[in-house]
């Protein structure tokens, strides 16, 4: 038995001896350099000079990060814009190695980007309303000798016809939307409302040049309250 296959022996009984949930710190001087110890359920594996199990990104996670740090240039942005009305834009973005949160963030971001991806959206619809019919124009039931089979080719066909006409639809739906028809009679209802009773003002009394100041009226819920006159006293 060589020297690789007897720590791999140690490792595994350490790991059995350890418990659940937890993963071993072994030192540095029972692990040689040449044995890597990967786990591909937690894409985890031994670093001698910590002594831990550190968790490594996986290539999705550092693409994404990566696309972070660096803005996309004006070159991809203009190819997802010319790719989006031949593929879709799910296929756009997969084809530039980025996603739809990117593509909404620079939209966000870029009004005049925002116009560009509207007017590419626009042409997707066109282009999917002309395969709908394509699609119907391709074959018919006549195409096929088998019955059976020309009749699951036709349904496929009005299928993948329909499929796009809803894409079309909720792409354009000014356009390519069902029209909404309203049905029904319109009764209108005229109500009379009594009339308002009229509030009364209270205008203040100024007093005359060297005597007394009088009190204001007061209102209160819409009666006015003269004050009381003063005896002078």
């Amino acid at each position: 038995m060589d020297e690789s296959e007897t720590v791999k022996r140690e490792l595994q009984a350490k790991d059995d001896a350890a418990p659940s949930g937890s993963l071993p710190a072994l030192p540095a001087s029972s692990i040689p350099v040449t044995v890597p110890l990967p786990d591909p359920a937690t894409r985890r594996w031994y670093e001698p000079e910590v002594g831990v199990w550190p968790v490594v990104a996986s290539v999705e996670q550092r693409r994404e990060r990566m696309r972070r740090r660096t803005p996309a240039p004006d070159w991809i942005k203009a190819m997802i814009l010319e790719r989006i009305p031949e593929v879709g834009e799910t296929a756009a973005m997969a084809e530039s190695s980025y996603g739809r949160r990117d593509l909404f963030r620079w939209a966000a971001a870029d009004p005049e980007f925002r116009a560009a991806l509207d007017e590419a959206k626009t042409a997707l619809a066109h282009r999917l309303a002309s395969d709908s019919v394509d699609l119907l124009d391709q074959g018919t039931a006549d195409d096929v000798a088998d019955p059976k089979r020309a009749s699951a080719h036709v349904s496929l066909l009005q299928g993948r016809s329909r499929s796009r006409q809803w894409l079309a639809a909720r792409l354009l739906p000014d356009v390519y939307g069902e029209k909404i028809e309203h049905r029904g009679q319109i009764t209108q209802a005229v109500v009379l409302l009594p009339p308002l009773e009229p509030v009364p003002v209270a205008t203040a009394r100024i007093s005359s040049p060297g005597g007394p100041e009088s009190e204001p009226p007061r209102i209160t819920d819409g009666a006015v309250i003269e004050p009381e006159p003063d005896d002078g006293d």
